[in-house]
């Protein structure tokens, strides 16, 4: 049987990718051997018989046939399974397209746990995105120019999740062709 590790928030997370997961488990666990893997740090019923992402060693993630990361935009219940995804590429089921607030707090974690200043990390991945355009906006929005919701309409940072994926499920039709699916 695939194994398949299942990367999402999980109830009593307050999100309604946490309820998506439990909508479709019953299903998903008829085909396939499924590993629930909850965000680091959050609650869980331990019902749900999952796995923090703190646990999974590198064999876990090379044992699986393949893994699916479920990314949203808030950086409490998608962080851990973002910086996982960055290392070991699977399918992401893109969620919001713009994840703007959840790579800003990816950053100012990483921030407080190594000292690299969220600023020149900020403008480092809005110019490897974005170019000289993303560079410009993200000087605007750290000198408080510009908020996030303004910066998010044309530059909403979905790439970050996406440049090793090795594919993509959108809800949204306008956000696939967008992405160029």
């Amino acid at each position: 049987m695939t194994r398949v590790l299942w990367f999402s928030p999980l109830p009593p997370a307050r999100t309604d990718i946490a309820n998506y997961t439990m909508r479709v488990l019953p299903v998903l666990r008829e085909w396939v051997d499924l590993v629930l893997v909850h965000p680091e740090g959050t609650d869980v019923d331990p019902a749900h018989g999952s796995v923090s992402t703190a646990s999974l060693s590198p064999q876990d993630l090379n044992a699986a046939d393949f893994c699916i990361y479920h990314i949203g935009n808030n950086p409490n219940f998608h962080n851990s399974i973002l910086e996982i995804c960055a290392a070991h590429p699977g399918i992401v089921v893109l969620h919001d397209r713009v994840i703007n607030q959840l790579y800003l707090g990816m950053l100012a974690s990483n921030e407080r746990a190594t000292g690299e200043r969220l600023d020149q990390s900020f403008r480092a991945i809005m110019a490897s995105w974005y170019g000289a355009a993303g560079l410009r906006e993200a000087n605007s929005f750290l000198e408080g120019a510009r908020t996030v919701t303004e910066l998010s309409q044309d530059f909403p940072l979905f790439e970050t999740a996406l440049w090793r994926a090795r594919g993509v499920i959108c809800h949204n039709s306008d956000v696939s062709r967008e992405i160029g699916g």
